[in-house]
């Protein structure tokens, strides 16, 4: 049975992240979810939406674990296969 349901689909698309240019995934694992953030992305944001960003990832985290499934945080140092702008 996937973690990934379609309230938690809801969630993590309802609420749009404050940059268009922040890039993140949601990563299932056998028994929980991750909310995967790139470093090297989250340093280009200017320091206001790095904080509006970070304030915008702990929300979703606790919206996505008061469904009952476990979600973490997971950070990757550089996004894989992507273009930065």
């Amino acid at each position: 049975m996937s973690l990934y349901t379609d309230e938690v689909r809801r969630i993590v698309k309802t609420i749009k992240a404050p940059s268009r240019h922040f890039i993140y995934d949601v990563i299932e694992y056998p028994r929980w979810l991750t909310l995967r953030m790139y470093r090297d992305n989250f340093e280009l944001l200017p320091e206001d939406m790095r904080v509006s960003t970070a304030m915008w990832m702990q929300e979703q985290l606790k919206r996505v674990n008061a469904t009952g499934i476990p979600c973490y945080l997971e950070i990757f140092e550089s996004v894989p296969n992507r273009r930065i702008h």
